[in-house]
């Protein structure tokens, strides 16, 4: 059913339902209730795009209920891309992934269903619930972790509210041996160096090495942030 067609009853099961999931573990009651009403289940083909465009920028995750999603970038708009990370049963992601690991690199990333009949729950936090939904969570999500990789790991605590014991909690929690600040500004010199360079050619074939190369550095980038569980063994361009 449609958010604004559900019945009292059908958002008490939802409100049921979410409790199982690990992204409501830390929302209160009046948070989760707004977020269960919103709530939207999608079902996808395999291939089949998760975001729909600028309207799940902000404040929109997604839960993954059946199947998988894999996170694929490419360098052109035809050109072959190369899945880096899965998603399983559920685990959240947001656009923020993407935003993070491209940049403004020109590599163009999205995030797919893997499998036929993925489905898939999409929450939008409303502008009235999102300060005490940050509040409550901002420590605990990726998302929002992932928001200050481009700082220090002190200055990240400073913005979070949190001590550097807390800091260090978070980044067990999510597989994050070392704080990737520094071998992020690593890559992302990297990448700008390569642009440079690409802009400056007028080979073809030279310019289609250097794209190459930028995906690989993107592929390091990702397992330095995102430790992932899921590498496919064509991630580097031959």
């Amino acid at each position: 059913l449609a958010p604004t067609q559900r019945s009292r009853e059908d958002v008490d099961n939802i409100i049921k339902f979410s409790k199982r999931l690990p992204f409501f573990k830390y929302v209160v009651n009046a948070c989760r209730e707004s977020l269960c009403k919103g709530m939207q289940l999608l079902t996808l083909e395999k291939g089949e795009g998760v975001f729909r465009g600028p309207q799940d920028a902000e404040f929109v995750w997604f839960i993954v209920i059946k199947g998988r999603c894999d996170m694929l970038v490419k360098s052109e708009k035809h050109g072959k891309q190369y899945p880096l990370r899965v998603f399983e049963e559920g685990e959240t992601f947001a656009t923020s992934y993407l935003t993070l690991l491209t940049g403004n690199s020109g590599v163009k990333g999205e995030v797919v269903a893997a499998e036929a009949a993925t489905t898939v729950v999409r929450v939008t936090v409303e502008a009235e619930n999102r300060s005490e939904f940050k509040s409550l969570t901002k420590p605990l999500l990726f998302e929002e972790l992932a928001k200050y990789f481009e700082v220090s790991a002190d200055e990240a605590a400073e913005e979070l509210g949190v001590c550097m014991s807390a800091i260090k909690k978070i980044c067990r929690r999510h597989g994050i041996v070392r704080w990737p600040h520094r071998k992020l500004l690593s890559a992302n010199k990297a990448i700008s160096m390569i642009e440079t360079k690409i802009a400056e050619t007028n080979v073809p074939a030279t310019a289609e090495n250097l794209r190459n190369e930028a995906i690989n550095v993107l592929v390091s980038k990702l397992r330095v942030i995102l430790n992932p569980t899921f590498i496919a063994s064509s991630e580097v361009v031959q």
